[in-house]
């Protein structure tokens, strides 16, 4: 990266004598960043590099008789066959036209085989599944029907001419050859839904329902089976093998969760893969037709909808590719939120393709490298051949269709990214290109820009795209100022040649913008946040040992502030008398949003508080703002409430009832206590009408004396400014009052 820092450094230099805010930058660097541009004929790879994507040929699409292409091959002519649903038809493509070779009995054709000299096999999903034998001229004959069996999922040509047919809903693997049909393995899951041959006649299954990899051995004209490996996910849902005998199979669940492709992006080559797991012997070996195997588990339903071609009923899970080496081993290629319908190793990859998003996948396991070889206008990858001259062919479906990559790279391939939001309108500086190679200038990418002040990317407010220019040296932006921005790149080969673009940014300066301060909020002591008192609800009447806490005087100020260009904020505080003409400042160059005053030595009123933010610490003094934001009146009160007109009544039971008035200038009063004799405890003190609520309260309580002696009375009082005011009273000894005679008593009642 060494060149594109020198050259950033450069640019950034010559922005703008007086851009002293800082310089921003829009950074494609990732394979996810560039997923979330739109490409055409451009592949995106995991190691965070995009190039020129392989040539790519519609050949059939827009049949309304054609809903999905389930199977595809090529004759040894360059022909292309196509098996089709819904109406079972087999298509031939000859010198650049569709030609409609062979209508079956049933609606859909899922499975193909080429044999010697063209013949074609085809095989069939529906009520019925039926096997085909196609000549080059179209003659057809039915060579397999059997009770039970509705789907033929796979057919492989194996030695001596013989046809293998992996079937369903009863999971049977069926040989047809000159004698006719027998069949060669059944288990226990419904659909054999994916069959391969490997090294030395060995050919491999996989299963719907409970994921299960199979292997059968040739053995003197029969197979012995194997289960080999049982997968977390649902199916076995695609088989392929190099040539050096290793196999891969695929995952699915038959329902994708929401959302495109991504794992791909995420997982760098390099990084953890799976552990892998022990295969060979994992499962009890049969003979003859294998129709017994311990490697069994429940039977579960399987989809009775071939309409969708493999689609069985799934949870949503991930799926994965996996390897299957020569000793038996099993490791993770690669992992994915969607379903993988197909596999084919070719011209030394491994492609794969999926649904709901119509992706092909070109995994290169050694290098663990994913790329997107194509991204098919279909929600189905049903299929996947090898073309002519190491093309790839590639069938899908909704709609059905059939595509031809390769050979060769593109003519050209364009790339245009996401669009960038600068928040604020924006001056351009340069773009930026890195390339994961040298890069040639004959196969330099050009760059293109263009700009807007509306989000949309089909407005017409968009500036036009500005004119081509090589991205192998940072380039000027030429598109006007606006907020939104988006870049196009376009590859071009030289032969077999062209770039690999690893990093595409964008310098920017916003002009420097005001600090925002979004509320300011101040708290008077024993208040939370929202204007709620601590202690608004007196407590009900129960000794104070110690009388009440001592509350803390300090005013709690907080504020929220921001900053679009992202610059550092300091802030001043400031408070007036309401109705005053001067701020006296309270502390300056804060960076916490928020603050404890002290009011004691403040005179009593109410009081506004000023909070300025400013940005002059990231900003030379010409260019620094600021903003500015008060409060509401706050009342402050440092004066203590008083006890007022404090008075006794000695009642007949010897008890005191005690009066007061409880007396405020500016505050509530919160609560009182009451006292006797300078004892320990704290009684509390209601007031008359059972709740504290202004700034004058009567209070009135009956409380108990000693017998002798005078007696002491306190009151203590607290507004809710914090404040704390006190009352006594002495009353002398009590005359002691004569007891009544018995007769007095009696002449009273």
């Amino acid at each position: 990266m060494k060149n594109l820092a020198v050259a950033m450094l450069a640019v950034l230099l010559g922005l703008s004598q007086a851009a002293a805010v800082s310089t921003s930058f829009f950074e494609d660097t990732e394979a996810a960043d560039f997923k979330k541009g739109q490409y055409e004929d451009v592949l995106i790879s995991n190691a965070g590099y995009i190039t020129l994507g392989q040539t790519s040929e519609v050949l059939l699409g827009d049949r309304a008789d054609v809903s999905a292409v389930y199977a595809i091959d090529q004759l040894s002519d360059g022909a292309v066959v196509a098996g089709t649903g819904p109406d079972g038809k087999v298509f031939k493509h000859v010198d650049g036209a569709w030609q409609e070779l062979f209508k079956a009995d049933q609606p859909y054709v899922v499975s193909m085989a080429v044999g010697a000299s063209d013949k074609l096999y085809v095989g069939t999903a529906g009520d019925q599944g039926l096997i085909y034998e196609i000549a080059p001229d179209g003659q057809s004959k039915r060579i397999f029907q059997r009770e039970g069996v509705n789907y033929i999922w796979a057919l492989l040509l194996v030695d001596g001419g013989r046809l293998l047919a992996a079937t369903g809903p009863n999971g049977q693997v069926f040989q047809i050859d000159e004698s006719g049909a027998s069949e060669v393995f059944s288990c226990e899951q419904k659909n054999i839904i994916a069959m391969t041959g490997g090294r030395e006649g060995m050919v491999y299954l996989g299963t719907d329902t409970d994921g299960i990899l199979y292997v059968l051995e040739p053995d003197g004209g029969k197979y012995r089976s194997r289960a080999l490996y049982d997968a977390q996910e649902d199916q076995i849902s695609a088989l392929t093998a190099d040539p050096d005998g290793i196999v891969y199979f695929a995952t699915a669940s038959g329902k994708a969760a929401p959302g495109e492709a991504r794992a791909f992006l995420e997982r760098a080559p390099g990084s953890p893969a799976t552990q892998p797991s022990g295969a060979s012997g994992s499962g009890a070996e049969n003979s003859g037709n294998a129709n017994q195997t311990t490697m069994a588990a429940p039977s579960r339903s399987a989809s009775s909808s071939p309409a969708m071609g493999r689609v069985p009923s799934g949870n949503g899970k991930q799926n994965a590719v996996y390897r299957l080496d020569r000793l038996g081993f099993v490791n993770e290629v690669y992992r994915d939120q969607l379903d993988f319908n197909d596999l084919l190793f070719h011209d030394g990859a491994l492609y794969a393709g999926t649904w709901p998003d119509g992706w092909v996948f070109e995994i290169l396991p050694e290098r663990e490298e994913v790329r997107t070889a194509a991204k098919a206008e279909a929600k189905f990858v049903y299929d996947l051949a090898p073309g002519r001259n190491d093309a790839l062919l590639v069938a899908t479906g909704s709609p059905g269709g059939v595509i031809r990559l390769g050979p060769g790279l593109a003519g050209t391939g364009t790339f245009t990214s996401q669009v960038f939001d600068a928040e604020q309108i924006a001056g351009w500086g340069n773009i930026f290109g890195e390339f994961a190679d040298a890069c040639a200038p004959d196969v330099c990418p050009q760059v293109q820009t263009r700009s807007s002040a509306i989000q949309d990317d089909d407005d017409p407010a968009w500036s036009a795209w500005s004119e081509p220019r090589s991205l192998c040296e940072p380039q000027r932006i030429l598109s006007p100022s606006g907020r939104f921005i988006q870049y196009k790149i376009t590859f071009a080969p030289k032969g077999d040649a062209t770039a690999r673009l690893s990093a595409v940014k964008i310098a920017y300066l916003v002009p420097n913008q005001p600090p925002l301060i979004e509320s300011l909020q101040v708290l008077r002591p024993g208040e939370r946040p929202g204007g709620n008192k601590m202690n608004s609800v007196p407590p009900p009447p129960q000794p104070q040992p110690n009388g009440p806490a001592p509350k803390l005087r300090q005013y709690k100020l907080m504020w929220k502030a921001s900053d679009a260009n992202g610059d550092t904020l300091t802030y001043d505080l400031y408070a007036r008398l309401a109705g005053a003409p001067y701020w006296f400042r309270i502390d300056q160059d804060l960076q916490p949003t928020n603050y404890q005053w002290d009011p004691t030595a403040a005179p009593d009123g109410e009081y506004i508080f000023k909070v300025v933010a400013s940005d002059r610490q990231d900003n030379p003094p010409d260019m620094a703002m600021e903003s500015a934001r008060v409060s509401d009146p706050v009342l402050v009160d440092n004066t203590a409430p008083r006890v007022v007109g404090l008075e006794t009544e000695r009642l007949e039971t010897g008890d005191l009832l005690v009066k007061a008035n409880l007396v405020d200038e500016l505050s509530l009063i919160e609560k009182a206590y009451i006292r006797i004799n300078a004892q320990d405890e704290w009684l509390y003190l209601a007031p008359a009408d059972g709740i504290y609520d202004s700034r004058s309260e009567y209070v009135e309580t009956i409380v108990p004396v000693p017998d002798e002696g005078p007696v002491l009375i306190s009151i203590k009082v607290d507004d809710d400014s914090g404040n704390t005011g006190f009352g006594q009273m002495i009353v002398p000894e009590a005359v002691p009052v004569p007891a009544q005679t018995a007769a007095e008593a009696s002449e009273q009642t």
